[in-house]
């Protein structure tokens, strides 16, 4: 930026008039909420002032140059209006306000159409002169005549009252100083004429306060429609995005240099805003602050996760994140800029660079189309204002100022977050840009989209650094060649096996085995790869077609187990109705059954049918190669138990010995409340057995009935029946350990009462068939007609 641009404000207003026009928003910084903000900004001015060798520069301040030579602000309208106030009250406080050519001087500044803040600021420059330093400000302005009582309600002038005065409170010992009136109290009348004296020096090299005047409408800096839109589509509240951005520019200034500051501020109000509102908001009458502002954030996000000790430790942990204030608030979605300090302790200038870097070679791309995958096309790299109903969706961020809501992220769209920005901070290997950034986000997703039925399975910060970690270890443009050299690692975890899928596919497409050709419809191992893994169900993962039976890697049978997938699964995302699983129990040993679903749901809406692909994929190697279709004769007690239960109740749990040393089928995953209930004895004819007794025994008179809702005592662990014994009916409840209890209507159980008896007991009472089991009811009844007058 060359130096004749630079200006004071007392030089500008004094050569122009400055008219704030009525499309701009109300006077933001003075609003209730912004206390802090006030504060921080006024002790950077008197620090100034204080200060002979400091000088500050207030960025840049936009504007268009009208027919009568005033300055519309376009952008800057904020700091204008409150260097306005300084100039005001330190005019005032020194005397200097009585004099014409001061006078004459600040009535230059202006609003355009907004009546009452144009005559509030005319009548300011009017206001007789008081000695008395101790009276209040506020209450003396409200005191003069012309002070209007509907000027109580007025934003912008309120806002003023509130930069002069401070907000107003019954507990003076809560005042900060965030007014003007209050930083400058305690100062003598020497010091305020030695602050005028300063502030309004002319020429920019000495002024302790300058800006950087840029006319719209010149040849540095054309004024086009697109241009004006984006300046003036920011709302009305002060955004947390400007608050961030003098805070960045003033540390890089003061840490680094002021030419970096002014380069820095360049590329962010230019090129790198051009990029938010031609990928977010172009479209509409949008702002773009809210969605650069994320995409800042979740950029500071990931660093803060990824900061380590001196000892290599993660610093941010799933344990000590909610005592984390940095990580709690680079969570929050709808953050409103706070303090400088969640981003100073991550800044350096090599991660200024590295922003630099992103957004440079971003540029170069500038499609997000490259970013998604097959089975995840909502990820966005730049950040989306989101809409409902094709309307924007506004909410209110942390200082209860109306914004417009930005499209979400999740854990695992940090990490690809992640990934997208370390390629783009590296420069790429060669020139084939599209088939280098093709490869790696075709890695990227492979890993990060384990499922778990419930959604991504990367939900937590321990998993999104082990992530991460994996990325980092490869290099982003030569992902084939670092993966196919690399070992395969150590850990058992899902993105550990994702890891290790992703070595030995790369070995397969750079080295494949002599003799061992990819499929007659592929031309070579990638694309014969890729078209699997895009199949959207797979999500990225296939090792289960080039495992066998052994757990050993084999590609021989890929094609086979590849067409058998595609024709006997629907790969339908969104089919809830494969029975996959099901199908797939009569492939399966009984002991391998059992290891699988003692871990995961048997689930007949196979939720977890991908999961249970990718951890047991040796078990499933005769399942995918079809290579005999088992006759229902030949299955197993426990497959046909499974194939009849798992259709009709879905989203169970085996329990290997539960009850009675039996396995059993529950939707419990422990012995607690009503399980029993809910549970089934599987892969043994216990019920059935018992139950054909019961129907023997019953007769043609039907003396033993079944509970009519059900049918047959299929479910729970005992078999509930009744029976009819002199006209009238009886209760009773077979349970696993072989007693037969007898129940009261209210069904309270008989036991204490000796009204029981155990099938196949060595003591009495018991019984061993039909006929001593009819014995055994009628004596129950008896007894229990003897003992009590109970009805049923």
């Amino acid at each position: 930026m060359s130096e004749h641009n630079k200006t004071t404000f007392w030089g500008l207003l004094s050569r122009q008039k400055i008219v704030i026009p009525i499309l701009q928003r109300d006077y933001a910084q003075g609003r209730r909420g912004k206390e802090y903000l006030r504060h921080r900004f006024l002790l950077e001015l008197k620090s100034a002032l204080d200060d002979e060798n400091k000088f500050l520069t207030l960025d840049f301040v936009y504007g268009v140059t009208n027919a009568d030579n005033s300055i519309a602000p376009l952008d800057g309208q904020q700091r204008l209006t409150t260097l306005w106030l300084l100039h005001w009250y330190l005019a005032f406080r020194t005397g200097q306000l009585s004099k014409d050519e001061i006078k004459n001087v600040l009535r230059k500044f202006s609003y355009e159409t907004r009546v009452s803040s144009r005559e509030f600021c005319q009548q300011l420059c009017d206001l007789p002169i008081i000695n008395d330093n101790k009276q209040s400000l506020l209450n003396y302005i409200r005191q003069q005549p012309w002070f209007f009582s509907a000027w109580k309600q007025d934003p912008t002038i309120q806002a003023m009252l509130r930069m002069l005065c401070g907000t107003e409170t019954d507990n003076s010992e809560n005042k900060i100083g965030d007014s003007i009136e209050r930083l400058f109290s305690d100062s003598s009348r020497a010091e305020l004429d030695r602050y005028w004296e300063r502030l309004i020096i002319n020429e920019p090299g000495n002024c302790p306060i300058t800006f950087y005047q840029m006319a719209i409408g010149t040849t540095e800096l054309p004024l086009s429609d697109d241009l004006y839109i984006k300046m003036n589509a920011r709302g009305k509240a002060l955004t947390s995005f400007e608050n961030f951005k003098a805070d960045l520019l003033q540390w890089i200034k003061k840490e680094i240099s002021e030419k970096d500051s002014v380069a820095y501020g360049a590329l962010i109000d230019n090129q790198w805003t051009d990029i938010f509102w031609d990928l977010a908001g172009k479209e509409t009458t949008y702002c773009v602050d809210e969605v650069f502002f994320a995409f800042v954030n979740r950029y500071f996000y990931n660093l803060v996760i990824t900061r380590k000790d001196e000892s290599g430790n993660y610093i941010v942990t799933d344990k000590s994140a909610s005592k984390d204030d940095d990580y709690q608030y680079f969570s929050d979605t709808k953050t409103a800029y706070e303090s400088f300090v969640h981003y100073e302790k991550y800044l350096n200038e090599d991660v200024l660079e590295t922003i630099k870097t992103i957004f440079s070679h971003f540029m170069r791309i500038k499609d997000n189309s490259f970013f998604v995958c097959k089975w995840n096309n909502d990820f966005s790299f730049i950040p989306q204002y989101k809409t409902v109903n094709g309307e924007p969706s506004v909410t209110v961020d942390n200082a209860e100022n109306k914004i417009y809501e930005v499209s979400s992220i999740n854990q695992q769209e940090r990490v690809v977050f992640y990934a997208v920005c370390k390629y783009l901070r590296q420069h790429p290997a060669d020139g084939d840009e599209e088939n280098g950034l093709a490869h790696w986000m075709r890695f990227v997703w492979n890993l990060v989209s384990e499922s778990d039925g419930r959604g991504p399975a990367i939900r937590s910060i321990g998993a999104m650094q082990e992530a991460i970690g994996y990325i980092d270890m490869v290099d982003s443009h030569r992902v084939y060649g670092t993966l196919s050299r690399m070992d395969i690692v150590s850990n058992d975890s899902s993105l550990g096996k994702r890891f290790n899928e992703e070595i030995i596919k790369a070995r397969q497409i750079c080295n494949p085995p002599i003799g061992v050709l990819p499929p007659d419809r592929f031309n070579d191992w990638e694309q014969a790869i890729v078209s699997a893994e895009n199949e959207a169900f797979f999500h990225g993962a296939i090792r289960f077609l080039f495992t066998n039976k052994e757990n050993k890697t084999d590609w021989r049978d890929f094609e086979v187990k590849y067409k058998n997938a595609v024709s006997s699964i629907s790969l339908d995302v969104n089919d809830k109705k494969r029975h996959t699983i099901r199908n797939m129990i009569t492939f399966l040993r009984d002991c391998e059954i059992k290891e699988i679903f003692s871990r995961m749901l048997l689930s007949n809406d196979d939720d977890n049918l991908q999961k249970i692909f990718l951890r047991y994929p040796s078990y499933l190697h005769d399942f995918f190669m079809q290579n005999y279709v088992p006759e229902k004769d030949t299955l197993t007690l426990l497959q046909n138990d499974l194939i009849s239960l798992c259709e009709k109740h879905p989203g169970y749990w085996i329990h290997v010995k539960w009850e009675d040393g039996m396995d059993c089928l529950s939707d419990y995953a422990n012995r607690s409340g009503y399980y029993k209930y809910e549970s089934y004895f599987i892969g043994t004819d216990f019920i059935q057995e018992r139950i054909n007794l019961l129907k023997n025994a019953s007769g043609e008179d039907g003396r033993i009935i079944f509970p009519d809702a059900v049918g047959t005592p299929h479910k729970g662990l005992f078999i509930d029946f009744r029976y009819l014994y002199n006209s009238e009916e009886y209760k009773f409840r077979w349970h696993s350990n072989d007693w037969i209890d007898m129940y009261d209507a209210a069904g309270n159980n008989l036991w204490a009462k000796g009204l029981h008896t155990s099938y196949q007991g060595n003591e009495t009472p018991s019984f061993h068939d039909e006929s001593s089991l009819i014995e055994e009811l009628n004596r129950c009844c008896d007894e229990y007609n003897k003992s009590s007058e109970s009805e049923f």
